[in-house]
């Protein structure tokens, strides 16, 4: 299945993942993709992961509410995505949140008014 992919959708992943993980992903993603291929990111844009931990109420460890590992913004993104030979042509830094249905997600507006949404499109550097 090598090089036969036109487009990959990588939603909301990469925060989650190790490096170990994260080199497998854009190593994998990288071969799957033919030579017009697009992938596509998203994630949260400049997470602060301090704001999203939780204590685990039977050995008091902390840990993000959501698994997240790492965080993300344009500059980040697009080095880690260089190291790896893609090329980003575009990126949109936006606030999802702020597109769901009024009235229900209204506490959620709130509390992540601050964070954004990273949209990140890549395809893969051709190298002669």
């Amino acid at each position: 299945m090598n090089g036969a992919l036109d487009f990959i959708f990588c939603c909301e992943v990469i925060e989650h993942l190790y490096e170990k993980n994260l080199t497998k992903l854009f190593k994998t993603a990288k071969s799957l993709l033919n030579d017009k291929g697009l992938i596509l990111f998203t994630n949260p844009n400049n997470e602060d992961l301090q704001k999203s931990l939780i204590c685990n109420p039977i050995d008091g460890s902390l840990f993000h509410r959501w698994q997240h590992v790492r965080s993300w913004n344009r500059s980040s993104l697009t080095k880690k995505l260089e190291e790896f030979n893609f090329e980003t042509f575009n990126v949109i830094e936006t606030n999802t949140w702020w597109w769901s249905k009024f009235p229900k997600n209204l506490i959620n507006r709130w509390r992540y008014r601050e964070r954004g949404s990273l949209f990140i499109l890549a395809k893969k550097r051709i190298i002669n």
